[in-house]
């Protein structure tokens, strides 16, 4: 894609540590526009876009800076005039609630990837998918279709309206099919297969068995390997139940984000309290697969004693696990239009959230649950949450379906949002990729870091005999503000997350990335 002299001038203003992220996303929407040549009223349009307009009002840039609002798009890098604020932490603040305005990454370890020519997808898939694997790998399934937009939701596609379940089925098993004979995908076994979306729930239970039967013949799964299905408590009747564990899964993460009746049906959530307890307590007692749920903090109306008491909920019915969630606020998202026309209360402020976090941490540690990561909790063995903790350190993953992500060989790729194009590719043999992204060398660093941050801690040592990239060093004076203002403890090449560190642990993985691409004048 060419580049005016003129744009080009104009972007070398941009800062270094976000130019990649920034280039990819302009080209992506010149790509998405059918634009060949980046002029500079274009680069202007872009920038005003992703910034969110030049007319954004003061009350809405100070309810951003408030509230935890972001793009829908998992984009993590800003154009910021002066870097150095997003570095560094406010001191002589309380570090829980007021050590950044607000959360600047959805995934630390997003961007440091170049956008390379859709004309060269296929030719570049050919070649990745041909190459042995020797990482752990997951393996990704995406089912594009909702009975309804949840107002939370930033990533709806398309309504149940639209789905054909023994259509879209058909065309997974072949898009396996098609990629079953490559080395990429016959090569080392895969510890982890994740049903997500969307609702994978909305496919026939039929489907569903023929589905995970065509993925346990085709691809080679480890013999413990973990298996799980996305689903809601609407969807998750005696039908789903069996066919899911007939097929194979092994787990199900179920999407309940509160147990309070009146906060669920303001969000699109059908069934009340009793009814979500009664479908849980019905999947535990079948004890043959890992049931753990999704619980939302900062959501419309849900005070401090609503989220205390939905971690109650969680404890009494000894689920396996659970993933304490921090609320975002997509813009456009059904949530972010209703709460500002007042039809919904407002969402928790930053730091009501912070605190919110902070009581959840000690309810699950004082009930004796194992934290796997920041997020994720597990009680007891049957727990392990594969999946989720190969994603964060950047394991390879081996996408299907529309609207699937994958990472394989130093590349990132998506595949085909659009139902028609994604169909289209598959009756011509072809893998229906949209995007595809090559990995900077300091990718794997980047995944490393943030990884480990989700961890609740980073070894030093191990950073640099894996990197040769002595991090301590490097991040010295960012890391010693950082335990000025308490959000991180270091001692015998450790660091550690306070509490407060803990809450703002992607801001910190996210500046720690960029802080270390700057002294090493690479490119984000």
């Amino acid at each position: 894609m060419e580049w005016t002299k003129e744009a080009k001038t104009y972007f070398d203003n941009v800062p270094k540590f976000v130019q990649n992220s920034v280039k990819a996303k302009i080209q992506k929407k010149a790509q998405a526009e059918g634009v060949d040549l980046i002029d500079i009223k274009f680069l202007l349009d872009a920038k005003d876009s992703m910034m969110g307009g030049k007319k954004k009002s003061e009350f809405q840039k100070e309810e951003n800076s408030r509230r935890n609002v972001g793009k829908a798009n998992l984009v993590t890098s800003q154009i910021v005039e002066d870097y150095e604020k997003a570095f560094f932490a406010k001191e002589n603040v309380d570090p829980l609630t007021g050590a950044f305005d607000n959360k600047t990454a959805v995934h630390a370890a997003m961007g440091g990837e170049k956008l390379v020519a859709q004309k060269d997808n296929q030719k570049i898939w050919n070649k990745i998918s041909n190459i042995k694997r020797e990482k752990d790998t997951t393996a990704y399934f995406h089912i594009p279709f909702c009975h309804n937009h949840c107002a939370y939701c930033g990533f709806y596609m398309n309504s149940t309206k639209k789905a054909s379940s023994e259509k879209y089925t058909d065309a997974l098993i072949k898009e396996i099919r098609l990629d079953s004979d490559k080395k990429a995908f016959t090569s080392f076994p895969i510890r982890a297969v994740y049903f997500g979306g969307g609702t994978p729930t909305v496919l026939k239970p039929n489907d569903i068995i023929r589905l995970l039967r065509e993925i346990k013949k085709e691809l080679p799964l480890s013999n413990d390997c973990e298996i799980t299905i996305e689903t809601t408590v609407n969807d998750l009747d005696d039908y789903m139940l069996e066919a899911c564990i007939e097929g194979g899964a092994n787990r199900f993460s179920v999407g309940v984000q509160t147990f309070d009746t009146f906060i669920r049906r303001s969000l699109g959530r059908k069934k009340e309290y009793k009814e979500v307890v009664k479908v849980l307590e019905k999947a535990l007692k079948t004890n043959e697969a890992v049931i753990i749920i999704d619980l939302i903090y900062g959501l419309p109306g849900q005070n401090m004693s609503v989220w205390e008491n939905d971690i109650e909920n969680l404890v009494e019915l000894k689920l396996d696990g659970a993933d304490l969630y921090q609320l975002n606020i997509f813009k456009g998202s059904p949530l972010d239009v209703a709460y500002k026309k007042g039809k919904l209360p407002k969402p928790a402020t930053i730091k009501e959230q912070a605190r919110m976090f902070e009581m959840g941490v000690e309810l699950m540690m004082a009930n004796r649950f194992k934290r796997l990561s920041m997020n994720h909790w597990g009680r007891g063995t049957k727990e392990r949450n594969i999946y989720n903790s190969f994603s964060l350190k950047g394991a390879e993953t081996l996408g299907f379906g529309s609207g699937a992500g994958g990472v394989l060989s130093g590349y990132s790729y998506h595949m085909e949002r659009n139902l028609d194009k994604y169909f289209s590719a598959i009756d011509e043999n072809k893998k229906p990729i949209s995007i595809m992204m090559a990995h900077s060398k300091t990718k794997p660093l980047a995944n490393s870091i943030a990884g480990s941050f989700e961890t609740g801690s980073l070894n030093f040592f191990e950073i640099k005999k894996e990197h040769n990239v002595d991090i301590g060093e490097i991040a010295k004076p960012l890391l010693k503000q950082w335990e000025k203002a308490g959000l991180i403890i270091i001692k015998d090449g450790w660091l550690d997350l306070t509490i407060a560190g803990e809450f703002w642990r992607v801001n910190l993985a996210k500046a720690v990335i960029d802080y270390t691409k700057i002294v090493l004048n690479e490119e984000t």
